[in-house]
């Protein structure tokens, strides 16, 4: 998922961020603002796995007229980082999975979705999940004297993180 700082982005996260200058603060709006305008959705790659393929599909809420944006995890944890960067607070996108205990019975030896069997663009295929553990994407944004603070918009989780994720990778 590329995060990209385009104009958009940044006028976005300046009319969140308004004259703020504590960036813990900052953040926080970001966060706030993204938890608030974004619905979970598990939308297709076709879009683009970039911030245009959340800020390209705006949705306007038939009944109240609202408009928000949609997407899965990855989406809210790469809106998240680029308004942050654009707000000038170093974020990034972290991966890993999530689960709720580290044992394996030979009943959770089960494919946790069908879409984990899909085959590439070159034709190979493996089942990457089973059990109890799911994939899951959150971020990080870092703050002088504190270090890289957890921020998982898709479960609305601020400044701490449960001992239940396994971080693989950061950035």
């Amino acid at each position: 998922y590329t995060t990209n700082v385009n104009s958009e982005i940044r006028e976005i996260s300046q009319s969140i961020v308004g004259d703020e200058k504590n960036p813990y603060m900052k953040a926080n709006r970001i966060f706030d603002f993204v938890v608030k305008n974004m619905r979970y959705t598990n939308i297709n790659r076709e879009r683009g796995t970039g911030i245009e393929s959340i800020l390209n599909y705006s949705v306007t809420d038939p009944e109240t007229g609202e408009e928000y944006f949609e997407g899965a995890c990855p989406h809210y944890s790469v809106f998240f980082v680029a308004l942050c960067r654009a707000a000038g607070i170093p974020a990034r996108g972290v991966c890993g999975f999530v689960g709720w205990g580290p044992w394996m019975e030979e009943k959770d030896l089960m494919l946790r979705n069908e879409r984990h069997t899909l085959l590439t663009s070159e034709g190979l295929a493996a089942t990457r999940l089973y059990g109890p553990f799911g994939g899951h994407i959150w971020a990080e944004f870092f703050l002088p004297g504190y270090g890289w603070i957890p921020a998982d918009p898709t479960w609305n989780q601020y400044s701490y993180q449960g001992n239940y994720k396994l971080t693989v990778t950061k950035g």
